[in-house]
């Protein structure tokens, strides 16, 4: 997923790979995702009825996570047109490292 947004809802997601190239300016919200992979930098993550996930994430705030089962959080991923990876700093978004 490519260019900046405001938010990110992901819903009813199967067996799916997820790279987004750019900080999400506000939450990224993963609804009944199962056996995927998600890799993102965002204000805040939140993670509802899935299973199975692994998760390459930044955030600025810590995770919320309610009702999952067999969640994976690798190191850090700071998107910045997908090619930085680990904590770092974007000035336009304001979520910093």
């Amino acid at each position: 997923i490519h260019g900046a947004r405001p938010s990110l809802h992901l819903q009813h997601i199967q067996h799916c790979r997820i790279y987004v190239s750019e900080p999400t300016l506000g939450p990224v919200h993963v609804t009944d995702c199962r056996s995927s992979k998600i890799r993102c930098s965002a204000y805040q993550l939140r993670v509802h009825d899935s299973n199975d996930v692994t998760f390459g994430v930044w955030v600025r705030s810590g995770p919320i996570i309610e009702d999952c089962k067999g969640m994976v959080f690798e190191g850090n991923y700071y998107a910045d047109d997908g090619k930085n990876e680990g904590s770092g700093k974007s000035e336009e978004s304001g979520v910093v490292g």
